[in-house]
């Protein structure tokens, strides 16, 4: 039976979200080239926005034949996240996890459109927002003639909260000057509820403790085997914040401290195959 479960500690209360891989793409969805923007594949346990175009961006009296043609960018200056975007939403199912590892798309501009482009991601519902902090270059060609521009950065979103994705374009020379994205995906895997007795089989029982944490925390768990173990600590926003431990593990009992730069909530996430488990800590 899949379930969302506890453990219980002498002194804490530890929530575990138990996860495994559920796909076994590499994205977790995709867009190729539909002029009105709809997405070519969604994971099954995840729902999806079609792409839309955001901040003022518009639809150019003239289009290219495929992928998703806009206008209205801005002319130069330092970017910022109020400037012209084409976004798509990404919420997980109910019980289930976004486990991002990066974006990818293809983009090109006409003669007098954005000459800069850039990616961002927010998982608060679109008050804050994470820019990739580098201005990307559409190729400047033809319609169909686009440069693949690839975002690696690990994002964790839990359900019931949203992962937004914008494409940015700024630095057009005119409000006319055309953006085309096609092939656009957010790539990385779906992952939702497995039995405990699966996870026993994986991890045995792991804890986080103290939960709430004052200063620093430690994880403990103990494999049934010999394997590659990945433990890393996310914040709120789905940001990774630190790896705590990487590489082959020796059979047995194993614990590792951490420490969480500020007062607030985080994700700790260990994983090992297909297995994965995430693990709410709250730091005061």
């Amino acid at each position: 039976m899949n379930k969302t479960f506890t453990f219980f500690s002498a002194a804490v209360l530890t929530v575990i979200f138990a996860t495994k891989t559920q796909n076994a793409s590499a994205q977790i969805i995709t867009y190729v080239d539909d002029t009105l923007g709809a997405l070519s594949m969604t994971d099954p346990n995840a729902t999806a926005t079609p792409l839309n175009r955001v901040n003022g961006a518009i639809i150019p009296a003239s289009i290219c034949h495929n992928g998703f043609s806009s206008k209205g960018f801005n002319s130069p200056g330092a970017f910022a996240d109020s400037f012209k975007a084409v976004e798509v939403d990404v919420t997980p199912n109910s019980g289930h996890t976004l486990s991002v590892t990066g974006f990818t798309a293809d983009l090109r501009r006409s003669n007098t459109g954005p000459v800069s482009a850039r990616y961002a991601y927010s998982t608060d519902g679109g008050t804050t927002w994470t820019n990739q902090g580098s201005d990307q270059t559409p190729m400047h060609a033809g319609c169909d003639t686009l440069t693949t521009i690839t975002w690696t950065t690990p994002v964790v979103v839990a359900a019931p909260s949203t992962l937004k994705f914008r494409v940015y374009g700024y630095a057009a020379s005119a409000a006319t000057g055309t953006f085309q994205i096609k092939n656009l995906s957010v790539n990385g895997a779906v992952t939702g509820p497995v039995s405990v007795s699966e996870l026993e089989q994986t991890f045995g029982q792991v804890l986080v403790t103290p939960n709430p944490v004052s200063e620093n925390g430690t994880i403990t768990y103990s494999l049934n085997d010999s394997r590659e173990v990945e433990i890393s600590l996310f914040n709120i926003l789905g940001q990774k914040v630190q790896d705590i431990a990487t590489g082959v593990q020796a059979r047995g009992g194993h614990s590792f401290n951490f420490s969480m730069p500020s007062s607030g909530v985080y994700f700790v996430r260990i994983r090992s195959g297909n297995q994965t488990q995430t693990l709410r800590v709250e730091k005061i």
